[in-house]
């Protein structure tokens, strides 16, 4: 969106998928539809409820189909709806999503504002000297988490254990405790990018 360049967006989870081709200025974007990202804990990640291979190829197949549109100049010819796919429920809808655009109110289409490029959303990552252990904040805090769903995607050898004040679990070599407002401190490891990548995987953000 940045630097006006068209390109097509694919996501999968489960036994669901995603496909959004966005041409900048003529179709919404993700910010369109999505103003901010869900809450840590919220949506499931591929690591939590794992993939179903087949919705890897569908999506990956529609993207490659609206890629050949757009290299070979047919723009007209883009889809322009969000394509849900429900593999299990044996459904490909196409959801028209002109009108989130339309509104204007979009953060980045409407005011040029590029948050998640520029940082402004990353979460906060701080080694804790002497203690072996990385904290992280997610942007915005304050919104609470549901230990009980995060608990139950764990793989069993996690171990969860958690009380209304904190979510605590083993993963990777490392003790996870997660806080009801989002953060988390990662101890078994000084590296950020190993604890931001757990946090990623096992809660999501």
């Amino acid at each position: 969106m940045k630097h006006g360049i068209a390109w097509v967006y694919g996501a999968c989870v489960g036994g669901e998928g995603l496909v959004l081709p966005i041409v900048p200025g003529e179709t919404p974007c993700l910010r369109c539809i999505w103003e901010d990202a869900p809450p840590p804990g919220m949506s499931p990640t591929c690591d939590t409820a794992g993939i179903l291979g087949p919705v890897v190829g569908v999506v990956a197949s529609l993207q490659a189909l609206e890629a050949l549109k757009l290299l070979g100049g047919r723009i007209e010819a883009v889809n322009r709806s969000l394509v849900s796919i429900d593999a299990w429920g044996g459904r490909i809808r196409n959801l028209n999503m002109q009108a989130a655009r339309e509104a204007g109110s979009c953060p980045c289409c409407g005011q040029r504002k590029f948050d998640y490029l520029d940082g402004g959303r990353a979460a906060a990552t701080t080694a804790l000297c002497g203690r072996n252990a990385v904290q992280i904040t997610p942007p915005g805090g304050g919104a609470e988490v549901s230990f009980k769903q995060i608990a139950q995607r764990l793989p069993f050898d996690a171990r969860p254990k958690f009380n209304h004040y904190l979510l605590r679990f083993e993963i990777d070599a490392c003790q996870v405790t997660l806080f009801p407002d989002g953060r988390a401190i990662v101890k078994g490891t000084n590296d950020p990018a190993v604890a931001r990548s757990l946090y990623n995987k096992y809660i999501g953000g």
